[in-house]
């Protein structure tokens, strides 16, 4: 995780020593994310997964070009421990995953006050998992891609120079989330539906 989050600063001290456009900000950005799983079936029994509650952190560079603004970034995306259950196991599991997410997002600019101005996110993003427990490595897929909207504002901060971007986000998989072929208990499995991986987020950020 350590390596993770010098590679995330790394990134933005990149962003922000590259010239940048009169019209470009480096934003950093954290928040809480909350994570559903979709259910599948493995073993001839229905896998139920738990809502995940976790956190993110990251580097975003908003460049706008008028009314829209194209807003990369690299957000290190933590999932705490994902709990699920196979129907009628006495036995629970769970594992803990994180993964680097590659958003990239176009901004709306919804209207405009001198110090408000609300806008809409559309945008894909692609995730690879930086860390998964070793018992579910082949589990989890390597990569996936999902698809990201969201609602928020832009607050100008008079005297400072800064800006805020107090964010809610939903993103919801387009690829599976969970491999059709793992390692469970010691037997290889297939499941018999594709387990996706839906987010909503809270996020906050700081334009420098």
């Amino acid at each position: 995780m350590r390596r993770t989050l010098l590679w995330i600063l790394g990134a933005g001290l990149l962003m922000l020593g590259t010239t940048r456009p009169s019209r470009a900000q480096l934003v950093v950005a954290a928040g809480l994310n909350f994570d559903d799983i979709t259910d599948i079936e493995v073993l001839d029994r229905e896998a139920t997964f738990e809502n995940a509650t976790g956190w993110h952190l990251g580097v975003l560079y908003d460049i706008a070009l008028g009314p829209v603004a194209l807003r990369p970034g690299v957000i290190y995306r933590d999932m705490s421990n994902v709990e699920f259950d196979l129907a009628g196991m006495p036995e629970h599991f769970g594992f803990d995953v994180s993964m680097i997410d590659v958003p990239i997002d176009v901004r709306f600019r919804l209207a405009a006050t001198p110090l408000v101005k609300p806008y809409a996110t559309v945008g894909p993003v692609f995730s690879f998992v930086s860390n998964v427990d070793e018992e579910f490595e082949d589990a989890v897929e390597d990569f996936r891609l999902s698809a990201d909207v969201g609602v928020g504002l832009e607050l100008a901060i008079p005297g400072l120079g800064l800006r805020l971007y107090p964010e809610l986000r939903y993103a919801f998989g387009v690829s599976k989330f969970i491999n059709d072929e793992f390692t469970l208990l010691g037997q290889q499995v297939r499941a018999e539906e594709s387990a996706r991986l839906n987010s909503f987020m809270l996020r906050l950020g700081v334009g420098l």
